[in-house]
């Protein structure tokens, strides 16, 4: 037999208040509601509306990273990327394992502030003790309007072990322990972690003391659960869908683990619910209580929303709670929502990267060249030498496909030249010899950019202009570094001053 409606909700409904989802489909009209359900529908919906529309209007503008990309496998493996501009980025960590994902090795990430042509990208480094195969991901810390948030890919679960093992979950909560006191500190969340794998979810709640106590027999009965919500969702629908995968045990027997989707509106009127599944994996051992679900149950609704999203990610949540025979609902602790990316990134082996069509541009007196990775690792060194070594400057950082890399020369004499370009990937070197030829660029001397054959202050107020108007003239870059700025101008002033004393 069924539980009653309002006991059989309270596994479920509490975390409507954790997060909306895409537009809503038809809505069943087969549950009955009765006065005591509206009074506990209402009780949640009034507490925590608040927090949903903010929780949702922050993560709602969060995407993740772009250009994400990491050096072959080596005893020390750098892993780049760009933030999305949206979020604001407290910290980031990287995470590699060349074991399997039986261990991993960390290393913190730091903003790129001194290297042309990574500008607001982040860089990581991640010691490894090196080896040929490697798993990796990232994390990102972020201020999420309501507490610090995270966005993070994890560690792949593959063979689908439950309860996984510390080495496949990844943290998807920052959590203050002991915001829950006294006789229900066993109600306070000191920790959420999550994997996942290509048929399932799983989610891990550790509380701080005292494990998992049902409650007594007459009530009150404790909750403890997880929503799940598609961050590409729509607000402004007219009815919006959580997923919540709890646990309880108690009421009598009405009160069991399951998975339910709830409807509900953007202004807190709760609508109807419908069971979707008993069919869940759960286990308590000690404070953990571990929980896992086939994802097919929540990404194959149509009421979901996209799937895959952009991101391939679930927001989710933790959240604790206590009920009673008269629907006397109490929430004890939650979870900042947290973004998490179903995505591990592998590399097993490693093919040495590739130069290809070098070219010097006598008109930008610039020289280029095209690196290609089908590992699709970044360029570890970037390095031209004519007589010293200099670093190439990325057009784009997209190693999914070739970069092309650039320096600029500067004046050179006219004459027959050889360039030296070496890459690596960080575990493979790749050298190529291009020889060029400068012909006369017209410039005697050099900056006399109006041809009369001196240098002088005409020839300052020119490129000025030059300057000004964003265009570029060879003649005038007189400290050959490709560009043409305030400092050719120092320059010039200098050189046109030394030539009248």
């Amino acid at each position: 037999m069924k539980p009653d409606l309002p006991i059989k909700l309270c596994c479920g409904l509490l975390f409507f208040v954790l997060f909306s989802g895409g537009a809503a489909g038809s809505v069943p009209d087969t549950a009955e509601n009765n006065i005591d359900f509206e009074r506990f529908a209402g009780k949640i919906y009034k507490t925590l509306l608040s927090s949903l529309q903010i929780r949702h209007g922050v993560h709602r503008t969060m995407g993740f990273a772009d250009d994400l990309f990491a050096s072959a496998p080596n005893d020390s493996v750098i892993i780049q990327f760009l933030p999305d501009p949206e979020i604001t980025l407290l910290s980031a960590a990287a995470f590699v394992s060349m074991d399997e994902q039986q261990s991993w090795h960390s290393g913190p990430c730091q903003q790129i502030t001194d290297l042309p042509g990574y500008e607001n990208y982040w860089d990581c480094t991640v010691p490894t003790g090196g080896g040929d195969d490697m798993a990796w991901y990232i994390r990102l810390v972020t201020d999420a309007g309501m507490g610090v948030g995270l966005l993070t890919q994890s560690p792949k679960n593959i063979i689908g072990e439950f309860p996984p093992g510390d080495n496949y979950l990844i943290s998807v909560a920052d959590e203050p322990v002991g915001d829950v006191l006294g006789d229900h500190a066993f109600l306070d969340i000191s920790a959420l972690s999550a994997t996942y794998n290509d048929e399932s979810l799983f989610v891990r709640i550790t509380v701080n003391e005292g494990g998992f106590y049902p409650g007594d027999f007459f009530g009150p009965w404790y909750l403890y659960g997880v929503g799940f919500s598609n961050p590409e969702q729509d607000l402004s629908a007219d009815t919006l869908v959580v997923y919540s995968l709890g646990y309880g045990d108690g009421a009598f027997g009405n009160l069991y683990p399951g998975l339910l989707k709830l409807w509900g509106t953007p202004d807190g009127e709760f609508i109807d619910y419908q069971y979707v599944t008993e069919d869940i994996q759960w286990a308590i051992s000690e404070n953990n209580l571990d929980m896992a679900i086939a994802t097919h149950y929540i990404t194959d609704d149509p009421d979901f929303g996209p799937w895959p999203n952009p991101e391939n990610a679930l927001l989710l949540s933790g959240m604790t709670a206590s009920t009673t025979l008269d629907i006397d609902f109490e929430i004890f602790d939650d979870t900042v929502p947290a973004m998490l990316i179903l995505e591990t990134n592998f590399q097993n082996g490693n093919d040495a990267p590739t130069l290809s069509l070098p070219v010097f541009d006598p008109d930008n007196l610039t020289l280029e060249i095209h690196y290609a990775d089908v590992d699709h690792n970044l360029a570890v060194t970037h390095s031209v030498s004519l007589n010293q070594a200099q670093n190439m400057v990325p057009l784009d950082l997209d190693f999914a496909s070739d970069v092309i890399f650039s320096y600029g020369v500067g004046n050179l004499d006219a004459g027959d030249y050889t360039a030296w370009f070496d890459f690596s990937d960080g575990s493979a070197e790749t050298m190529l010899e291009y020889p060029f030829t400068v012909v006369n660029n017209g410039c005697n001397p050099q900056g006399d950019l109006s041809g009369d054959g001196a240098l002088d202050i005409l020839d300052v107020v020119t490129v000025i202009a030059v300057i000004i108007d964003g265009g570029f003239d060879a003649c005038g870059d007189v400290n050959g570094d490709g560009a043409l700025d305030v400092s050719d101008v120092l320059v010039m002033v200098a050189t046109i001053m030394e030539s009248r004393i």
